[in-house]
């Protein structure tokens, strides 16, 4: 999902299959259950996500020029 240039604010929706809650915060290497929500690490996925909002950060930015 996202918004094409002149919709408005630029938005950008990815879901990442087998992503949890804390995906990006190492001390949940051994998944844990809080209120019944599932956290668990995925480097993987954090590099993945950390790229995607380089590029999408880079987007925005150029978009303003």
């Amino acid at each position: 999902m996202s918004r094409q240039k002149g919709e408005g604010i630029p938005v950008q929706l990815i879901v990442y299959p087998n992503a949890y809650h804390g995906f990006d915060l190492p001390f949940f290497q051994v998944p844990v259950t809080y209120f019944g929500h599932h956290h668990e690490y995925n480097n993987d996925v954090t590099v993945q996500a950390s790229q995607a909002l380089r590029e999408f950060l880079k987007a925005v930015a150029q978009s303003k020029r």
